[in-house]
């Protein structure tokens, strides 16, 4: 009898003695990653579509600059979540595009507007995030005045306490954190336009002896992902 328990203890767990497994790193991104669940959409997308291929992935949550270098000096397999940049092309290998991040405007749904070029921000004190990615274009504009914070939680507290006019941020990620400020999603205005579209990646050293293969085998995990409907469940768990 105890014979057969420990048969059946190890079919159970056959995918997960016999998985390979994938060291993965990511700082801090809600709702894309999480610290304390280590979970969040990327988390999840990457996650499962590595699991479909009998890839376990094991995530740690570190300071973004920590995980850059150590994917890039192969002491991680993968960097869950990352923008494309020519500057990081020399060192790093992306991945076809899993998810997208729409960068918008937010106002105080008093003062909602739509946004057609830095024109219609003229006058405006807009609240930006430090070293942020908006582009060459938005950094250099002279139409309105940008006013730093460190984050987008003191962004959306500033747009509250009307001391910025709008903010830009990720769609997914403000309509989190106003969550989390237990803020009333009514209070504010998602422009409809967005500044820029940003397909997000994961991405592998250039130089990883098993590049090539972890690139495909999350293709088709990402594929079958899409297929069977659950990546959708998984944007909609998110929303």
């Amino acid at each position: 009898m105890l014979k057969k328990i420990f048969v059946l203890v190890l079919l159970l767990h056959a995918p997960y003695v016999h998985s390979k497994l994938i060291k993965a790193t990511q700082a801090v991104w809600p709702p894309y990653i999480f610290e304390q669940q280590n979970s969040g959409l990327a988390v999840e997308i990457v996650t499962e579509a590595y699991l479909s291929q009998n890839y376990h992935l094991k995530l740690e949550v570190k300071p973004w600059l920590r995980s850059l270098k150590e994917v890039r000096n192969k002491q991680q397999d993968i960097l869950v979540s990352i923008w494309w940049s020519d500057d990081r092309t020399e060192l790093l290998d992306y991945s076809v595009p899993y998810l997208m991040v729409q960068l918008k405007f937010i106002v105080l749904k008093e003062n909602a507007f739509e946004y057609e070029d830095f024109s219609s921000l003229s006058g405006m004190k807009v609240g930006i995030i430090q070293d942020y990615g908006y582009g060459e274009e938005f950094n250099e504009s002279s139409n309105f005045t940008r006013v730093v914070a460190e984050d987008l939680s003191t962004n959306i507290k500033k747009l509250k306490a009307k001391r910025v006019h709008a903010i830009i941020a990720d769609e997914r990620a403000a309509i989190h954190t106003i969550r989390q400020l237990e803020l009333d999603q009514d209070d504010f205005y998602f422009v409809h336009k967005s500044l820029m579209i940003k397909p997000v990646h994961l991405a592998i050293a250039k130089d990883h002896p098993d590049k090539q293969k972890l690139m495909v085998k999350f293709m088709i995990g990402l594929h079958q992902l899409k297929q069977s409907g659950r990546y959708d469940q998984l944007l909609e768990k998110y929303r």
